[in-house]
């Protein structure tokens, strides 16, 4: 009847055969291939071992199901359905499985439907598990799903089956109601049955013909077996769990499909993999109706905003040779308290342009803090005897409010970030803006959102983005372990390199659509964005392909052929500011004008001006902190 669902979209054009496949197998239990994955476990329990000697407790269920989720996010077209003989894609990846309210024979069960958009890594995947388990463990607490099966139970038998084939007509007609689906566990991607839980084995489950669920994937306990050691080429005893999978055949090919079912072995014998975010492709998100209206609303604000910022600008550029002029204009509307939205834009920009007169960039990397755990670096040498106190007094010598602080990576050894966050407004208290970029120790680094909403006064955190502040422009990703000329690099590395690359061009196009004429671009990050030699490398040639003037780097600690303190190379300079390689000092980047010497160049500085000038400056970081304080003109300022 209706081509347009709530939950996912038409999906045009296709293998035709495919496509036929759904009108000559109707129902979905007509078209239902099993596929037993065998995987081995000792990398899983490495990993369990690991993450509990860091508190964090982890089980197989929390790795396979995170395995699940890259899956469907590498192998869009595994998360389709097939609905009145059309095929859809999802709006996104939803995972449903049981939960026992109580480990006994007569305590009942629930059902949890989880959502995913597929860039989740393994720590923030187990977390909405873990929390959808202590919601719903208790024969106490109920979920939605339980009140709409009490709801249908309250009627009478015939009743129940009238609504049922309704809600079926409905369905198959692409009419039910969004709340329906939602809280429907049988319109999902996967359903996940852990038999492990139970100690019994592996089961292949059918699906359900009502709903739209395409995979059931049903897990057993593990065993012990003959298996191959690749490294001996022998057969060695091993420990492996077996899983069924039984999924629709009518969503894709079964080239397509055993390729995605070996994607989830290789996830769960190297779980390693799934610790970083994944970023899903633009061109691979799906949007409903309703979502794409949204989005392009948003859109057109944007735009807007964009065309109103650099009108603006430009009008600010014009007035560059009377700034004291139209600061003392905005000052005075400021104190009015005539706070228009435009007028705040264009003070923000206007703030940017002067601060910038004195603004110098610091920068101090692998600050290793530990104000939660007990984790002492001076284990390493005694050149980290003190070294946080050393740092603090050198920076209270150097650093004023206005400065910029870059932080590259290893912030904190806390596993968490409530823990982390002691660490973090420890920093926080220093003078300066501080931006941050993620480490490889920085374990409770995970959701940038959640750091963000953490995150102390003055203080930024870059990923995938960019940050611009007055003149300069900041980007960085984390980085990767460069390869040395003609070493052999192994699968995991090349994908880690790969990933890297790609959030770094990211973030350069981010700073990249930021930038003005006459502005600077710096990029961080943690890992020297070369071999030991030095060499180029395609890392290298983007920055330079993209503007960078300076980048600035960390990790390196002890003694390295790398440890070059200063270099310059095709019109970069390059910066290692290992918090042990530079005495534990702050090593100045960039070093803006002073305000004094820029404000007697000024020819037409009356007396006057130059007092309201300097008073000015007095109340500059209150009127900042007043600018910043509105969430919407920071992004928009900082965002577009």
């Amino acid at each position: 009847m209706f081509s347009k669902r709530a939950d996912g979209v038409v999906v045009k054009g296709g293998d035709p055969i495919v496509k036929l496949t759904s009108h000559i197998m109707p129902y979905r239990y007509d078209a239902m291939v099993q596929f037993l994955l065998e995987a081995r476990c000792e990398e899983m329990d490495k990993y369990i071992h690991m993450m509990s000697e860091k508190g964090i407790k982890f089980s197989y269920m929390h790795i396979i199901m995170a395995a699940i989720v890259r899956m469907y996010a590498e192998r869009p077209q595994l998360n389709r359905f097939v609905m009145n003989g059309r095929l859809f894609q999802r709006d996104a990846i939803y995972i449903s499985f049981t939960v026992k309210k109580q480990l006994t024979e007569d305590a009942g069960e629930t059902t949890v439907k989880l959502k995913f958009t597929g860039e989740e890594n393994i720590f923030e995947i187990k977390k909405m598990i873990d929390d959808a388990v202590v919601e719903n463990k208790g024969d106490e607490k109920s979920n939605d799903t339980d009140g709409m099966a009490k709801v249908l139970n309250k009627m009478p038998n015939g009743l129940i089956k009238f609504a049922v084939k309704f809600f079926k007509f409905l369905d198959k007609h692409n009419c039910l109601s969004r709340k329906i689906i939602d809280v429907s566990p049988f319109h999902t991607s996967c359903f996940l049955t852990n038999m492990k839980s139970i100690s019994t084995d592996y089961v292949y489950h059918h699906l359900y013909d009502f709903g739209t669920t395409g995979l059931f994937v049903g897990l057993g306990k593990e065993h012990m077996k003959p298996v191959v050691d690749e490294a001996t080429n022998t057969i060695v005893p091993g420990k492996v769990i077996k899983i069924g999978t039984v999924i629709d055949e009518r969503i894709c090919d079964g080239f397509y499909y055993a390729k995605s079912i070996k994607l989830i072995r290789r996830f769960i014998q190297n779980p390693t993999l799934l610790e970083e975010n994944y970023i899903v492709p633009e061109e691979q998100k799906v949007y409903t109706k309703k979502q794409l209206k949204a989005k392009k609303k948003e859109q057109k604000r944007l735009v807007k905003a964009q065309k109103k910022l650099a009108k603006l600008s430009a009008w600010v550029k014009k007035t560059q040779n009377n700034h004291e002029v139209v600061i003392c204009v905005f000052l005075c509307r400021i104190l009015l308290q005539k706070r228009l939205f435009d007028l705040y834009i264009l003070f923000a920009k206007l703030i940017d342009l002067c601060n910038n007169k004195g603004m110098k960039v610091y920068s101090i990397s692998d600050l290793h803090l530990s104000l939660t755990c007990n984790k002492p670096m001076n284990i390493f040498g005694p050149v980290w005897d003190g070294y946080w106190e050393k740092i603090v007094a050198d920076w209270q010598k150097k650093v004023s409010d206005d400065d910029i602080v870059l932080i590259s990576g290893d912030i904190s050894w806390a596993m968490k970030l409530e823990d982390a966050q002691k660490d973090l407004q420890e920093i926080g208290k220093q003078k300066g803006i501080k931006i941050y970029i993620r480490g490889n120790h920085d374990y409770w680094w995970k959701s940038v959102s959640a750091i963000r909403s953490v995150l102390p006064n003055n203080s930024y955190v870059i990923q995938n983005d960019s940050l611009k502040l007055g003149k300069y422009v900041f980007c960085g990703t984390r980085g990767w372990t460069m390869p040395e000329d003609g070493e052999h690099v192994s699968d995991e590395d090349k994908k880690m390199l790969n990933r890297e690359y790609q959030r770094l061009e990211l973030s350069l196009k981010s700073a990249k659509d930021k930038m003005e004429q006459g502005d600077e671009l710096f990029c961080m990050v943690h890992y020297p964005p070369f071999n030991s030699k030095l060499e180029e490398n395609r890392f290298t040639k983007l920055m330079e392909q993209y503007g960078v003037k300076k980048c600035i780097y960390g990790h390196l600690h002890g003694k390295s052929s790398r440890s070059v303190k200063y270099f310059q190379r095709n019109g970069i300079e390059y910066y290692l500011t290992s918090c042990d390689k530079v005495d534990n000092q702050l090593v100045l980047i960039e070093e803006g004008e002073n305000y004094e010497v820029w404000l007697s160049q000024r020819k037409r500085s009356s007396w006057c001006l130059q007092q309201l000038w300097k008073t000015s400056l007095q109340r500059m970081s209150w009127i900042q902190r007043e600018v910043y304080a509105l969430s919407k003109v920071q992004w928009r300022i900082h965002y577009i």
